[in-house]
């Protein structure tokens, strides 16, 4: 099974979908610490799906800003 950020199933495999490679995950991550009670943080995301998001939904890749 693969969930959702909000908690809901994404995708359940059958037993003939039975891969365990969900995919792989590049992060870049920016720091700024304005003083030392004070810091800002943003990155960016981008999910590369593997074999079992490939069989079990559209396949297609995902990226995601946050702050």
């Amino acid at each position: 099974m693969c969930w959702r950020s909000g908690g809901g199933v994404l995708s359940e495999a059958s037993s003939r979908n039975a891969s365990r490679h969900v995919g792989n995950e590049f992060d870049l991550v920016a720091e700024y610490e304005v003083n030392m009670g004070l810091n800002f943080g943003f990155g960016y995301a981008r999910m590369f799906t593997g074999q079992f998001l490939n069989k079990t939904t559209s396949g297609h890749d995902y990226s995601y800003p946050y702050a």
